[in-house]
């Protein structure tokens, strides 16, 4: 059965959304950084298609978004979520690529960070991704995409530290360092008095 198509603002309803800027374009997370962007997009979800966007690839999630109209949500799907993915489509109809998640229960790590070493906030509620989503690449590149996404989740760069935490870790272990160094300056010590207290008693 064809996909119902349905109007964007329509899925201001799906609350997998990330902030965008002034422009339009998507705000992106610390350390999270773009391998590319796909124009004329569809995005597949259960038994509607939204209306054709741009597919934006980056170090931490798929990010798909309009930027006609800032007010739209962008919708995201990190990347540590992606369970399983595959070509279809092609010759006769758009390429495409589906995909099926897996524990979308929990937050990704940089979430999880952000909140907890950043903000010093709870966490936020999940937000109810699908549990599967198809895009569709109306002016082909999928293999691309798909490439690019394979090395994306390959280097799990969504893993990296904040800069908050990569500085608290840097002085713990100049604490760590220093701690240690009283600590060898007193065992040097106590070792040269023994090594004092035994030359004296030999003299005695």
């Amino acid at each position: 059965k064809p996909k119902k198509k349905i109007q964007y603002q329509q899925s201001m309803a799906l609350n997998f959304t990330n902030p965008k800027d002034a422009n339009g374009y998507p705000v992106l997370v610390e350390n999270e950084e773009t391998y590319q962007t796909q124009d004329n997009v569809s995005f597949a979800l259960n038994k509607v298609e939204l209306e054709k966007g741009k597919a934006m690839l980056t170090t931490h999630r798929i990010l798909w978004y309009k930027t006609a109209d800032p007010s739209a949500p962008c919708l995201e799907i990190p990347l540590c979520y992606i369970g399983k993915h595959k070509s279809a489509g092609g010759w006769m109809s758009s390429e495409k690529i589906q995909f099926w998640l897996a524990n979308t229960h929990q937050h990704p790590y940089y979430v999880k960070d952000k909140y907890e070493n950043v903000l010093r906030q709870a966490l936020p509620p999940v937000p109810a991704y699908p549990l599967e989503f198809t895009l569709k690449f109306k002016d082909g590149n999928r293999d691309k995409f798909r490439n690019q996404l394979k090395e994306a989740i390959d280097a799990r760069h969504w893993m990296t530290p904040s800069r908050k935490v990569k500085e608290e870790e840097k002085l713990d272990s100049k604490a760590f360092r220093g701690m240690a160094g009283i600590k060898e300056r007193m065992e040097k010590k106590s070792q040269q008095n023994y090594s004092d207290i035994s030359t004296g008693f030999q003299d005695l």
